[in-house]
């Protein structure tokens, strides 16, 4: 058991970090390496992110932590995918330790498989990195919700789990109805770990509480109820990718979903976990993303690995399809995994940069951009990063940065992946 665990987190580590020095480094990511330097200024924050939804805000830990690994890293901007890397390594043999208890080691082997071999499960470009530590908090929860939770210390725990979960995404609070229908006793420690938005919100004239209120007393343009059931079946095609197509994935999860719902091997508490994002969906008429549904990700790939198991006992015949299965799914979403480049990826962002940097000397100059609006960011933070400065005067010799490479037009005089550089005339 042991060895297999080890496996399982050395692969992990492989898959999570593999891609790292050219992932992404957009709007998330230089959010959080700019807060986290703020932080080391001696600029301390009681509030995280702000959410999509606008003027409400994530609770601040994650923003602390980068700045702690900006900190022993000296302001490396991987730090910030890093931290989410770290996390989904983890999560992987999480899955097999936790879920051998929550439904059974052959099970669990099989979700920690899905995890482990998912392209998109995880992933560094799936989304911002403070989401992925959400998938492990909903597995604790779980895990403590699947023991005597009439205890005030198992409640204790489960206010935590959840009050730590505004820290990574504002998502986690779907888990507060199955907290009411335990007990109370979990709201006093669920009030200390979102304490800093409560202070932050009396010391700025209930900001975040009024624009609650007049988020949720406006309700919009509503979408229709199909779209919202399609985007959140979506979720769990697109992101946790279990090796078919949406098409035929979608009337596949709805059949675990279904027949997961009532088999006894699932407890109740993963049903209950399972369906609040699919309630949400169906009674909140707004747009929604489809990491919405996150918190149903956990409890849907356990109820899966539970499937798999069942037929895997169904003698010869079974574990020929299980096996045929996993090993389609490990070929593709590896293939995939090892396949995937980022043109725009930091390793081009910084190379570009440092080239400005070499190329110009110790001559001031002034950095232009010519950008789409989308891929206008990183660049910030990389320069500083870099020590790279820019005069601000275009009188100064200019050095255009392009992205896209031939956007509008451009035809770059060197070019790092798909972001371009325009010399300035005199070094053309």
């Amino acid at each position: 058991m042991k060895y297999l665990v080890a496996v399982l987190f050395i692969l992990a580590v492989v898959r999570s970090f593999y891609h790292l020095p050219h992932s992404s480094f957009d709007a998330d990511e230089e959010y959080f390496a700019k807060s986290g330097k703020s932080i080391l200024s001696g600029n301390l924050t009681l509030i995280g992110q702000e959410t999509g939804v606008g003027a409400l805000y994530h609770a601040p830990l994650f923003n602390y932590l980068i700045a702690f690994f900006l900190w022993i890293f000296h302001g490396n901007p991987l730090v910030v995918k890093g931290l989410g890397a770290a996390f989904a390594a983890i999560t992987v043999p999480a899955f097999f330790l936790i879920g051998r208890k929550l439904t059974s080691t052959t099970a669990a082997f099989f979700s920690s498989l899905l995890v482990l071999f998912s392209d998109s499960f995880l992933g560094l470009e799936s989304f911002a990195p403070n989401i992925t530590p959400l998938t492990l908090l909903v597995l604790f929860f779980l895990l403590a919700a699947a023991h005597n939770c009439k205890s005030k210390f198992k409640s204790m725990i489960l206010g935590a789990l959840v009050g730590l979960s505004a820290h990574f995404h504002i998502v986690g609070m779907m888990l507060i109805p199955s907290l009411v229908i335990i007990n109370w006793r979990w709201l006093p420690v669920f009030l200390l770990f979102v304490s800093p938005l409560i202070f932050f919100d009396f010391r700025h004239n209930h900001l975040i509480t009024n624009n609650a209120l007049s988020f949720f007393a406006n309700p919009g343009i509503g979408t229709p109820l199909i779209f919202r059931l399609n985007t959140y079946f979506l979720s769990l095609a697109d992101h946790i990718n279990l090796g078919v197509s949406a098409g035929i994935f979608i009337p596949v999860a709805i059949l675990a979903l279904i027949w997961g719902l009532f088999t006894p091997r699932i407890t109740r508490m993963i049903k209950i976990v399972l369906l609040l994002p699919l309630f949400f969906f169906l009674l909140y008429s707004k747009h929604l993303v489809p990491y919405y549904a996150i918190v149903s990700w956990t409890p849907f790939i356990l109820i899966f690995g539970v499937a798999l198991e069942m037929i895997w006992e169904k003698r010869s015949i079974g574990k020929m399809v299980v096996l045929a299965y996993l090993g389609l799914f490990i070929y593709g979403n590896t293939i995939s995994l090892f396949r995937w480049t980022a043109v725009r990826g930091i390793n081009n962002k910084i190379a570009a940069l440092e080239y400005i940097k070499k190329e110009s000397g110790s001559r001031p100059i002034y950095i232009s951009r010519t950008m789409e609006r989308a891929t206008n960011f990183g660049f910030d933070y990389l320069m500083d990063y870099v020590a790279l400065v820019s005069t601000g005067n275009p009188n100064d010799p200019t050095y255009t940065l392009v992205v896209p490479a031939d956007w509008q037009g451009i035809k770059p005089d060197k070019q790092f992946g798909d972001i371009g550089i325009v010399l300035p005339h005199e070094g053309k």
